[in-house]
């Protein structure tokens, strides 16, 4: 069937099949750089249009199934929630170990992450000026800092100001929505009480 749906340079309208609009990043370095974006893109095939604007993105359009869009739909939608919406939708387990310093902390959690035979993919807090404490940093030399453990760091106003979690997934460099794993641990400062319901334990 995929053979009918006809892209630029042919003729004809597919049935069952929706058209979809994409973007690519605009190359920098001239004209030879966007004209091997171009190629790649109608590479793809069933293309139906491409747009180059100045100081744009490449934007186009294809034919896909509508239920390959569909799917897309609700990738893209995954991958816009929050981080502490994904965490509340995959296996969140708490972190248990009686471990104190935060730099063995760090370490526990990826090995709880690797021991699942899963990949780190995000680290996300709540407040990073208490991530930033809680590991005794200079907040002007590592304030707004992108990456931790080698994987992005997330901000989440809705994830509490102590509280830090790692996510996992089966895939390396994964996307949000390919999560399937998280676990969180407390970041409590020196004189801080634990939780009742810890502390009673």
């Amino acid at each position: 069937m995929s053979e009918d749906i006809k892209g630029i340079g042919d003729s004809g309208a597919p049935e069952g099949w929706v058209i979809v609009e994409k973007e690519e990043p605009m190359p920098p370095g001239g004209i030879d750089p966007v004209l091997e974006s171009m190629r790649a893109i109608l590479s793809q095939k069933r293309i139906q249009s491409i747009k180059l604007e100045l100081g744009k993105p490449i934007r186009y359009t294809r034919f896909v199934p509508r239920s390959e869009a569909e799917q897309q739909e609700r990738v893209e939608e995954k991958a816009g929630m929050q981080l502490g919406e994904i965490a509340r939708n995959v296996m969140m387990e708490e972190y248990t170990g009686k471990e104190e310093l935060p730099a063995k902390i760090l370490v526990d959690l990826m090995l709880q992450i690797e021991s699942r035979h899963l990949f780190l993919s995000y680290v996300g807090v709540g407040a990073e000026s208490r991530l930033i404490t809680w590991l005794g940093l200079d907040p002007i030399a590592y304030g707004g800092i992108g990456n931790l453990c080698g994987v992005p760091l997330r901000r989440d106003r809705d994830v509490p100001d102590n509280v830090l979690i790692f996510l996992g997934s089966p895939y390396r460099s994964a996307r949000m929505d390919q999560v399937t794993y998280a676990i969180k641990a407390h970041m409590f400062l020196p004189g801080e009480d634990l939780p009742a319901e810890e502390s009673d334990e």
